[in-house]
């Protein structure tokens, strides 16, 4: 039972590398053959030349002047490689995706690649140079190595994730093995996606950590041997690098314990070798599909039924000598104190309190007891000591990984900080110029034009104010990824605001036949405190969306005002209701995700999937939540309730303002 329990708890720890490795591919399959299908029709012919040059050996290589293989995924296409279109598209998709995914799995994995059937390979290896020190030699193909060749369709018809078997790699001078998964795209082979494992560590635990008195081994489903105790056989290992077979061997005892675990019929963990006087505790390392054998020979099993029978016999002794010393202390009546110390002590270890000795120098009976007493406190101890430490251990793996997922989310941190930086300053480049241009336009609308003139100038400004939006948009969703979005309230006179908010969004509805209909309440609070550009802005979103989704029937806009938390303050509701197209509960699920809009393609055209993701994140700041309801073909109702302070020192004069 013990080595039964021993040999599964090892091989449940000894294949969590594997099942990551396996894990890994499958994140990373779908995500390969989705950038694949998205980039079919495209030309990266200028993106595949910033990234790789023709060398004069007629290979394909990184550009020198630029790659660092520490930081960057490498490219390697042998001379006889046809680069065409589709190849380039590949190309550029697998070394863009490496850079992404590789850095990331380098702490575990050696590295990262993409195998190409026509003879090449992308991959990030941040430890050795392997693209740039690949022979040129027409005849070194890339596709010979069993890595590749066991995805291609003769050898794995059933396009399934598969090992190789362990080889000695001359690079990082040590035994690895590789995890290798086949990428079809339309039909065809294009690529194979893998990892190297090293396995120096593993092979070194199977021979050296061990049961006293058994030894472990390590084979393959095929025959081929991972780990053995016995020199000459690691010898023969190492020779053949890593296809030595237990079918080569002589020793027949090996051959036999072969087939007892490759021909087992059930699920049992313990088999009587027979012919080896042993028992084997035999399990399987899934992944790779090796078999954790514990070699346990039958004397070394019979010698602890021995010691175990011997054990219960002087247990039985002992008992019946406390039974007689009991009944005679009992008679010459001097069991009460000793028996209360005992039972106090068994109450205080009971309790938790493990330094608990009794007094063992009385030679009787009672004396022995208490003996057996002390041995059984100090084993407890001793036992809980151990555990403690197994937590100790436990905790320490725990901070581990919590420290390699905070390295992992302060690289993204980082990531994410420099995009929101290039959007800012791209945002600022671009409105500049832009601003130049809409200023301009509106200088020449108020020239003496032409009507194809003035025609003209409106298309540009208008344009120009659909692009201004825009890079708005950009703006602040990179502010709140950087949560560097901010509000500036300020005091104003509410009724006028509302009513130039209004007034926008009524000439878009009448320009579409539609009515717009907003009612001020006759409770309106005159002035209050906040931001007025970002609260024009969630309502312009709102009304906006309404009316561009409407084409007949109604927009309403209807605002409530409450008592707040204490007079100074009041709580603001307001809501858009529309007639329009609605919505789905599908559709529900996704409107306030960046750059995902609903309805139809041409009403998409129209926005960037941002306006509600950022109204969302604003109303959130100001302490309220945007909720929606809608039904499908009737309409939709967007809403949200904030609290202000109410204020009585607006400037009318500067509080309506245009957009």
């Amino acid at each position: 039972s013990q080595a039964a329990k021993y040999t599964i708890l090892r091989s449940q720890r000894e294949r969590t590398i594997f099942t990551l490795a396996e894990d890994n591919h499958k994140l990373l399959k779908p995500i390969i053959l989705k950038r694949l299908k998205q980039r079919q029709n495209l030309d990266l012919t200028p993106e595949f030349n910033d990234l790789v040059t023709q060398m004069p050996d007629d290979t394909y290589r990184n550009q020198q002047a630029t790659f660092d293989h520490t930081e960057f995924p490498g490219i390697f296409l042998g001379a006889n490689v046809n680069v065409d279109a589709e190849m380039r598209r590949r190309v550029v998709t697998y070394l863009e995706i490496l850079d992404a995914y590789g850095s990331a799995w380098q702490n575990r994995f050696v590295n990262t690649y993409l195998q190409i059937p026509e003879n090449g390979i992308a991959i990030h290896m941040p430890t050795y140079a392997w693209t740039q020190s690949a022979p040129s030699d027409p005849a070194f193909r890339v596709t010979d190595d069993e890595s590749f060749y066991i995805t291609d369709n003769q050898h794995n018809p059933e396009r399934k994730t598969v090992w190789t078997g362990i080889y000695y790699d001359q690079v990082a001078q040590a035994w690895m093995v590789s995890c290798v998964t086949p990428i079809d795209f339309q039909g065809k082979h294009v690529g194979t996606l893998g990892h190297d494992i090293l396995i120096d560590e593993l092979r070194q635990r199977t021979i050296r950590d061990n049961l006293e008195g058994t030894y472990n081994m390590i084979f393959r489903e095929d025959g081929r041997l991972v780990a053995h105790p016995d020199p000459q056989l690691i010898k023969k290992i190492q020779e053949s690098n890593g296809t030595y077979s237990i079918a080569e061997s002589q020793d027949t005892n090996l051959q036999e314990i072969f087939t007892l675990v490759t021909e087992k019929k059930s699920d049992a963990v313990i088999l009587n070798n027979q012919q080896g006087e042993e028992y084997l505790a035999a399990t399987t390392i899934d992944e790779p599909g090796w078999f954790l054998v514990t070699v346990i020979p039958k004397a070394l099993v019979q010698q602890e039924a021995f010691v175990t029978a011997r054990l219960i016999l002087l247990i039985g002794v002992f008992s019946l000598i406390i039974e007689v010393g009991v009944v005679f202390f009992i008679l010459r009546q001097k069991i009460k104190a000793p028996l209360n110390n005992l039972m106090a002590a068994t109450e205080s270890i009971a309790s938790g309190n493990l330094d608990v000795e009794l007094d063992a120098k009385r030679q009787d009976e009672l004396g022995r007891l208490a003996a057996l007493f002390n041995k059984m406190a100090q084993q407890l101890r001793a036992s809980f000591d151990a555990l403690a430490q197994t937590n100790q251990d436990l905790e320490n793996r725990v901070k581990e990984r919590t420290a390699e997922l905070e390295n992992a989310k302060e690289a993204a941190d980082m990531a994410n900080k420099a995009k929101s930086e290039f959007l800012a300053n791209m945002s600022h480049e671009l409105r500049t110029p832009l601003s130049g241009i809409l200023g301009y336009a509106q200088i020449l609308q108020r020239q003496a034009l032409n009507e194809k003139q003035k025609h003209g100038v409106q298309i540009i400004y208008q344009c120009g104010s659909h692009l201004l939006t825009l890079i708005n948009d950009v703006l602040d969703i990179s502010k709140i990824e950087a949560r560097k979005l901010e509000l500036h309230p300020q005091d104003f006179y509410l009724p006028s605001f509302l009513q130039s908010v209004v007034e926008m969004c009524r000439i878009r509805a009448e320009k579409k036949g539609i009515q717009f209909i907003y009612e001020p309440p006759e409770d309106l609070p005159l002035g209050i405190t906040s931001d007025e550009k970002r609260l024009r802005q969630v309502l312009i979103n709102l009304m906006g969306n309404a009316v561009k989704f409407t084409d007949q029937g109604h927009v309403t806009l209807e605002v409530e005002a409450h008592r707040g938390k204490d007079s100074k303050l009041t709580c603001l509701s307001f809501a858009v209701k529309d007639t329009g197209v609605g919505m789905t509960p599908d559709q529900l699920e996704h409107i306030f995700k960046p750059f995902e809009q609903v309805g139809d393609q041409k009403r998409k055209a129209d926005g960037t999937g941002l306006g509600l993701a950022i109204s969302c994140k604003i109303v959130a700041m100001m302490g309220g939540e945007i909720q929606v309801s809608s039904e499908f073909g009737k309409g939709s109702i967007f809403s949200f309730t904030i609290e202000c302070p109410l204020s009585e020192d607006w400037n009318l004069a500067s509080t309506v303002t245009n957009p």
